[in-house]
């Protein structure tokens, strides 16, 4: 497409990549930022949108940005495999992905294709440690290869071993994939262990060259675990996540009072007289959202959607926020969960239990008799929940029409389906699947596939939580226009238009004709072919495969909107206890409502 069949047309996110990178290549390298590329392409997309698609093209390796924030053609690598030259000299930051045999593939911004290294090259370095290489050149399949300059960061810290030699020392072989060689472990650090154990270590010093040992301290004894037990010790090891938290963020949280003080209540507003429940899972050990209900002088309903709040307690740059930013959330396994925050926090403090007192940072809306949203208020409160609901017990009041709170569940299921109606009319897709959950025996070995039943309470619950988080960032978006505010929006793109025009093609294969001419059409179809997929098994499979068209969702300082929810604004504002991207926006939104901002949202 040329610039004269571009101009006024606003590309789609492939073809906008595409014509970002077929006007790069023919640069000679010469950089730029993306309003010089909306106007040397005649584009209409937003400065956003071009932003994003660069960011894409920088993730895999397609473009290079320089240090004046603008961005060139990452073509020396390709243009030295057509020449059967070596790539450009230069040092690049990657992650190791290791393979069975101990060399590895290094996966590097700038560099089109994974850099090979072999084993006696790493320098040390395992699976997914960042590292700094070089590349040294060509091998005989055009794939370049490099060698560790520098470990830069280890991605574990702990591993599960097993123990087949006390001596002098004890030695032990890991357990953990991705980690080959030997562990040794000072007596003093052993903890009474005996040969053949199993173990959890802490790393205490890295081998700095090939073949020497890891040298480790006993932090449990693993043997009693059961197999599904180690398993699941093993998967979150092997990813880098502890099982357990450091003494120092212990010995901090032991610190925190679990109950408000008068001085926690200062400038929030107190919503503890007003009718307030949780709805969870029957299974929930941690309650980070609660809604309250009440009818204003006016005839009009004010729903409040209260979230747990995590940032009161979590000072920036303490030891608990640092092991919290690390881990960055909670891991789900079957039957398991390791936290992003200590036990005392997230099942106690800050959890929003029954007939008790908690602070809480609310989203309230005044909404008329007609759905619509008249008034919206965003601020820190203390609540008092009067009934902790599961799911199924709240389904039973709706479907009964009585029990406890039945008006007030009636009229937010009310206000909730509305919702609902109105978000797929504007283009929402609903990609809602049966969702699986496995049957434990009590050794936690899973014996039995159920299938979860998603009701009216789970989609009171889903409506609300939407609501909040897409009402949150358009506050912050409406703030931002007479000042820059840093903020984490959730992003969802554009699905890929090459994957798309496959889908569409197997699609009428299988009877199903597949709009996409536009967006809208796009969307109506995938809502069309879900629906119709429940009762014709044949479109099932499209159902599974229709998913797999979509970009996958991202957390973004540039906004793009969020085209899977049909929403313009979109972030994460309810889930604080799991999910560290939420507790930063309640410190963005925070310092928003006060006209000011902190020095620092997290530590570097």
């Amino acid at each position: 497409m040329t610039r004269k069949m571009r101009k006024g047309i606003k590309l789609r996110s492939g073809d906008l990549r595409d014509a970002i990178m077929d006007y790069l290549e023919t640069q000679k390298g010469k950089a730029y930022a993306s309003r010089q590329l909306i106007q040397q392409l005649a584009l209409a997309n937003s400065n956003d949108s071009v932003e994003s698609a660069l960011v894409k093209l920088l993730k895999t390796g397609s473009v290079i940005k320089d240090n004046k924030g603008k961005y060139r053609y990452a073509g020396p690598i390709k243009q030295a495999k057509r020449a059967g030259k070596k790539p450009a000299s230069g040092n690049y930051k990657g992650l190791v992905d290791m393979t069975r045999k101990g060399d590895a593939y290094i996966i590097c911004e700038g560099i089109s294709k994974h850099v090979f290294i072999r084993k006696k090259k790493l320098e040390g370095a395992w699976d997914s440690d960042e590292v700094l290489i070089e590349v040294t050149g060509l091998n005989k399949a055009s794939r370049p290869e490099g060698r560790v300059i520098k470990i830069l960061k280890r991605a574990t810290s702990e591993l599960l071993v097993h123990i087949f030699n006390v001596g002098n020392a004890a030695y032990a072989y890991p357990l953990s994939q991705g980690i080959n060689g030997e562990v040794i472990i000072d007596l003093k650090y052993l903890n009474g262990l005996t040969e053949e154990d199993l173990a959890i270590v802490k790393i205490v010093d890295w081998p700095t060259k090939p073949h020497r040992p890891i040298r480790a301290r006993v932090i449990e004894r693993a043997s009693e675990f059961t197999k599904h037990e180690l398993e699941s010790i093993e998967i979150l090891l092997s990813h880098g996540f502890s099982k357990n938290f450091p003494d120092e963020v212990k010995e901090e949280i032991k610190k925190i009072n679990v109950l408000p003080s008068e001085d926690d209540l200062n400038d929030r507003r107190d919503f503890r007289g007003i009718t307030t429940f949780t709805i969870d899972p029957e299974d929930a050990r941690d309650f980070d959202d609660a809604l309250s209900f009440r009818y204003l002088e006016n005839g009009e309903r004010e729903v409040g959607i209260h979230i747990a709040d995590v940032s009161h307690y979590l000072e920036p740059g303490s030891v608990t926020d640092e092991e919290a930013f690390k881990r960055s959330t909670s891991v789900y396994l079957v039957g398991k969960v390791a936290p992003m925050l200590p036990g005392l926090l997230s099942n106690d403090i800050c959890s929003l239990k029954p007939n008790e007192d908690r602070l809480a940072f609310s989203a309230v809306f005044s909404i008329d008799n007609d759905n619509q949203l008249t008034g919206s208020w965003f601020g820190k409160t203390i609540i008092h929940s009067n009934r902790r609901f599961t799911y199924e017990e709240a389904q039973s009041v709706l479907d009964k029409e009585k029990g406890e709170f039945a008006p007030e569940l009636k009229q937010l299921n009310s206000i909730a389906t509305y919702l609902r109606k109105r978000r797929f009319k504007m283009g929402s897709i609903n990609f809602q699947t049966r969702e699986i959950v496995f049957e434990l025996d009590e050794s936690g070995k899973p014996v039995k596939l159920n299938a979860k039943i998603h009701g009216q309470s789970n989609q009171l619950i889903e409506e609300f939580m939407l609501l909040a988080n897409k009402e949150v960032a358009l506050y912050i978006h409406n703030s931002a226009k007479s000042k820059s505010i840093p903020f984490v929006y959730r992003i969802h793109d554009e699905p890929d238009t090459t994957k798309l025009s496959d889908f569409a093609l197997l699609a009428r294969e299988l009877g199903f004709p597949f709009d996409i001419q536009s967006p809208a059409r796009i969307s109506n179809s995938f809502n069309q072919l879900m629906q119709k997929a429940r009762d014709r098994e044949e479109l099932k499979l499209l159902g599974a495969l229709a998913i797999r068209t979509m970009a996958k969702a991202a957390y973004s300082t540039e906004n793009i909107g969020h085209y899977g929810l049909g929403f313009e604004y979109y972030t994460h504002f309810t889930s604080p206890i799991r999910r560290y991207s939420d507790v930063l926006v309640h410190r963005i939104l925070n310092a928003t409502r006060q006209g000011k901002f902190p020095e620092k949202l997290y530590k570097d």
